[in-house]
């Protein structure tokens, strides 16, 4: 799971080895041994047409948040499911992407408000 992590932060993220290795509370050297192993791996995988497989740790998606604006009612649904068709709590039609309207920092931007 460290080299998914090494790859998430450092190519899809665009994160400096620096910077990547202190969020994943590690030195740069062995983020930069991580990397290294985890490129192989896909370069095998693409070049090979090998398996590729992730296995082991605690996996947690990204979440999409969303905010009711008759209830003030805030809930997060799995980021790539359907966009909910109402509120959970007071089933209105009328809520977005809390980070639409500025109410989550650490979320990306909707695809379902795009």
């Amino acid at each position: 799971m460290d080299e998914l992590e090494a790859i998430r932060l450092a190519d899809f993220a665009g994160l400096y080895q620096e910077v990547a290795a202190k969020k994943m509370k590690i030195s740069r050297q062995t983020f930069g041994n991580i990397i290294t192993s985890a490129h192989k791996k896909v370069a095998d995988f693409l070049i090979n047409s090998k398996r590729l497989a992730v296995e082991g740790g605690k996996v947690e998606m990204d979440a999409c948040r969303f905010t009711c604006a008759k209830c003030r009612h805030t809930w997060a649904v799995q980021c790539g499911t359907k966009r909910p068709d109402a509120c959970p709590q007071c089933k209105s039609v009328d809520f977005c992407c809390s980070k639409k309207i500025g109410l989550s920092k650490n979320f990306k931007k909707c695809w379902r408000n795009v």
